[in-house]
């Protein structure tokens, strides 16, 4: 069996980790869905680490694009002016 675990650690999270199990198999499908991305990231043959390693890139970028999105205001559009 495979696991992934993501933790937190900061004052108020309950549970601070979550524990994802997997077989081997699904575990090899996820560095293989990401090899390609992994190999033009590291500008080659991407290891087993490597990949997982790019995949927690990944994920940081979406965390951060997510909380930058979250955090702009949006556009005002001015409402249509009444013509009659």
């Amino acid at each position: 069996m495979a696991t992934i675990t993501i933790t937190a650690s900061a004052t108020g999270f309950s549970p601070p980790a979550r524990v994802f199990t997997m077989t081997d198999a699904v575990m090899q499908s996820i560095t293989d869905a990401y090899q390609v991305d992994a190999n033009a990231f590291v500008g080659g043959t991407a290891t087993r680490a490597q990949v997982l390693n790019y995949v927690c890139t990944t994920w940081q970028q979406q965390i951060r694009q997510r909380v930058q999105q979250f955090h702009t205001i949006p556009a005002v559009v001015p409402a249509l002016p009444d013509i009659t």
